[in-house]
């Protein structure tokens, strides 16, 4: 085994990665928050995405500017997905169908954003051909997509926004509170719907970044949402259901997974030796790799 290829592997499956990581964030904001089960934010991406290539394509636009304009009117349409089609279902105790429901919409929804996309930029893959698209730095013997580093840094600076923002901000406590314990938060007065839609906003916002990040790396084609919306979910349970960094180490680790595969196995298995590693994974720790059992008080050290 080359030792300079295999270091350019695992670099390459870190920049993947990097996409995972971003739909895993996007994810466990609502799915590991508030137990929001949405199938449709692959298909929300792979629209960024579209939306990214037809302004480059036909405006000149550059991508960072067409997803800036973006992040608005995507936190736009997700409050009013949430707020519309999700809503009636959170009502629902979950053996009346909660889940079950939202999961139906969602898939719904996902499949006429796709009919959507075939009519509009038919089923032929397409190519967002920006100038640095395949400009690398070199490092002795190993190559660094520069696409990659662009959306290393995405990963790092959204991440450390959304956990400040958590943390620190007025609104971001009514979420971790909703998280936390519903019932008490609405006993408190704060607008749990209202917080619900909010959140899945946020969350299709940053799902938008993650199309732009697949955009830069691969070809568009309507028929990849799906499997975009099962590779953050995976980083989501993964990484620990709510554990917004776990979720992010998860997705990279999934794409060095993928990358490890190609080089070293079959590459027609890359996408399976994720789903493998992460059942493996699951009957060992079946709450995530990152969860850890707080110990409770009066308990020996």
């Amino acid at each position: 085994m080359n030792f300079a290829g295999f270091i350019q592997s695992l670099l390459g499956g870190i920049g993947t990665g990097t996409v995972y990581a971003l739909l895993g964030l996007s994810c466990s904001l609502i799915l590991g928050r508030l137990q929001i089960c949405s199938v449709m934010h692959g298909d929300l991406a792979l629209l960024a995405g579209y939306l990214c290539y037809q302004a480059y394509t036909v405006l000149h636009i550059s991508p960072f500017i067409t997803v800036i304009i973006l992040l608005p009117v995507f936190f736009g349409i997700g409050y009013f997905i949430q707020d519309v089609f999700m809503k009636p279902f959170m009502k629902l105790e979950t053996w009346k169908g909660r889940y079950q429901g939202q999961v139906m919409v969602s898939w719904g929804l996902g499949m006429s954003i796709m009919a959507l996309e075939y009519i509009i930029f038919s089923g032929s893959y397409k190519t967002l051909n920006v100038p640095y698209r395949n400009s690398t730095i070199h490092i002795g013997a190993v190559t660094i997509p520069v696409v990659h580093i662009i959306s290393f840094a995405l990963v790092i600076g959204l991440l450390i926004v959304v956990e400040v923002a958590l943390k620190k901000t007025s609104l971001g406590i009514k979420i971790r509170a909703c998280s936390d314990d519903s019932v008490s938060a609405k006993l408190t007065g704060i607008p749990y719907d209202k917080i619900c839609a909010i959140t899945f906003g946020i969350s299709s916002a940053l799902v938008a970044v993650a199309g732009l990040a697949y955009t830069l790396m691969s070809q568009l084609n309507p028929s990849e949402g799906f499997d975009l919306t099962f590779l953050g979910w995976a980083a989501v349970i993964l990484g620990t259901m709510g554990n917004l960094k776990g979720a992010v180490t998860a997705g990279i680790l999934m794409g060095i997974v993928q990358a490890l595969t190609i080089y070293l196995w079959i590459p027609n298995l890359a996408i399976a030796a994720i789903y493998i590693v992460l059942i493996i994974i699951l009957v060992v720790k079946p709450r995530g790799l990152f969860y850890w059992k707080k110990r409770e008080r009066g308990s020996a050290a």
